[in-house]
């Protein structure tokens, strides 16, 4: 009998809600990431309720972000060579024991500062090693051919799911600060009871080691050897490009000045007494705007020129942080996040295709993982800055300071003419220059 080497792709079947192994997917990797959107809205506000500081809650929400960046490299190494499925199972189950356990430490009076710095930590570390296994498992359970429509599956989902958790997550914490925790912990159990029963090879393709003579699989130290120089060959391609260099600077310090400044709106609220339930339902709007921002970005990409609309997505991010400063009531606030996050879904089709078209298709990963390190790495401040920002300077003082690294940023695209001149997609080319 022949059979499909590792990582082959599926070939073309019935539609996707159809195929037993893509539900099972689909329905484990939802399960997860809407565990994991209770979480991500619940954490800063358990963290002050825990510790009435909101400098620790922001840095809880920093050392996670941190360490899921640094760990996404070494992930990606891990990803191009152990059992996809295997991969999942290991992260959901490691994820729902870490957060099993900070929920019983609130139950016991124990989730103190030094204890939630190390679940969020944990939880990053995580998130970086595991993370890609799930996206990267899609080629085994959707042939080729389905690609597109599983793609367009996934930004369903995901903005429902922006719009569904920060209001349900909000009245988990009403009845109990730490359910949002064990919703979490649920959520990775099932979804890895979910993925456990894909039947297809998930395991990679894995080809010989650089001078073997025949096929095989590198031992390991020759596969630590050849994972540590595709890393350095990713670095010194990226650092060889500048302008794809500034793009992911500019694009970071944008990602702080936006996660900074939705941190510092919601610790804000939490100070001043709002109920998490009531934050929750506030802060739905700004995934309304997202699935908006998602729907038009593609239409408004085929028409009007990208550096146009990086520059209007910048300019309206900076203003909108500004505008949170000048604004200090309640719903005037949660009426300032629509446009705010927008234009979030505009910036990330544009950047992120335009950056996708400079980097070649046989070092994506190699350079992805270098990006991904620069692109989490800065924005992971974001939640320090706004806590701390909060306890030094107050809330007009911290909106002011993001407003001002949105207008540095929107200063720096300015002084970049490849940035200014970039045209529409049908006119982007890959060749590399600087700024």
């Amino acid at each position: 009998m022949v059979t499909a080497p590792p990582g082959s792709p599926r070939p073309s079947s019935a539609p996707l809600w159809r195929d037993r192994d893509y539900l099972l997917w689909f329905a484990g990797d939802t399960l997860a990431d809407f565990g994991s959107s209770l979480r991500v809205f619940a954490m800063p506000l358990i963290a002050y309720a825990a510790t009435g500081s909101l400098t620790t809650a922001g840095l809880v929400g920093t050392a996670g972000s941190i360490m899921s960046a640094v760990m996404t490299v070494p992930g990606g190494v891990v990803v191009d060579r152990v059992d996809r499925k295997r991969l999942i199972i290991l992260g959901d189950l490691a994820r729902a024991a870490i957060y099993g356990a900070a929920a019983l430490a609130w139950r016991l009076g124990a989730l103190t500062a030094p204890v939630l710095l190390a679940v969020a930590a944990a939880s990053g570390a995580c998130a970086g090693v595991f993370g890609l296994a799930s996206n990267a498992m899609i080629k085994h359970v959707v042939p080729p051919d389905r690609y597109p429509s599983a793609q367009a599956a996934n930004q369903a989902r995901e903005s429902v799911l922006s719009i569904a958790s920060n209001p349900v997550g909000g009245a988990l914490m009403s009845v109990c600060p730490a359910a949002p925790l064990l919703a979490e912990a649920a959520g990775h159990v099932l979804a890895a009871a979910s993925v456990w029963r894909v039947r297809a090879d998930t395991r990679p393709a894995i080809g010989p080691a650089p001078g073997a003579q025949g096929p095989g699989r590198p031992g390991p130290i020759a596969g630590a050897r050849r994972a540590c120089a595709e890393t350095v060959e990713g670095w010194r391609w990226l650092a060889g490009r500048p302008f794809l260099l500034f793009l992911s600077l500019v694009f970071g310090l944008i990602s702080i000045v936006g996660a900074g400044t939705y941190n510092a709106v919601v610790l804000d609220w939490s100070h001043d007494g709002l109920s998490a339930a009531r934050i929750g339902a506030l802060t739905m709007g700004s995934g309304a705007a997202m699935l908006a921002g998602a729907a038009g970005a593609t239409w408004l990409s085929r028409r009007v020129r990208g550096g146009i609309l990086l520059l209007a997505s910048t300019a309206i991010t900076a203003v909108g942080a500004a505008g949170f400063a000048l604004v200090p009531s309640v719903p005037g606030r949660a009426l300032l996040l629509v446009p705010f996050f927008c234009v979030v879904p505009i910036m990330n089709a544009v950047g992120g295709g335009y950056i996708m078209r400079l980097i070649p298709t046989g070092m994506f990963g190699r350079v992805g993982g270098a990006l991904l390190l620069i692109n989490l790495g800065l924005p992971a401040a974001a939640p320090w800055l706004a806590g701390r920002g909060l306890d030094v300077v107050g809330r007009a003082g911290t909106f002011w300071g993001f407003a001002a690294l949105g207008a540095l940023t929107l200063a720096l695209m300015l002084a970049s003419r490849r940035l200014r001149t970039l045209g529409l997609p049908s006119q982007w080319d890959a060749v590399d220059a600087a700024p």
